[in-house]
């Protein structure tokens, strides 16, 4: 992940992951959000329609959700206690989550 794409929270821990610049590509697992976020296990990915893809692991369970700021995204659990949320308004939907081929 480049810096310029990362919002971090507390004590150097990231909250949110921007990709609405440029075609981005971020790939997590559930082990990824619980050590890059704080102690609530919480990030959000934020992009546009410019081709930006979200990867993710098959550990995920997918729910449709509203994040703490009110705004609809895709959410996703996992059972480590992780919290992803997508970015759904800023157009990374369905089709742009990649998962993995069972």
């Amino acid at each position: 992940l480049f810096r310029s794409v990362l919002s971090t929270g507390t004590a150097g821990t990231i909250d949110h992951i921007d990709l609405r610049s440029g075609v981005q590509a971020v790939t997590l697992s559930a082990t990824d959000v619980l050590s890059i976020t704080d102690d609530d296990n919480t990030l959000y990915v934020l992009g546009d329609d410019s081709g930006d893809n979200v990867l993710i692991t098959n550990e995920w369970t997918h729910q449709v959700g509203t994040g703490g700021d009110g705004s609809q995204y895709a959410k996703y659990t996992a059972t480590n206690g992780a919290v992803l949320y997508v970015d759904i308004p800023g157009s990374i939907d369905e089709t742009n989550l990649i998962l993995p081929s069972e």
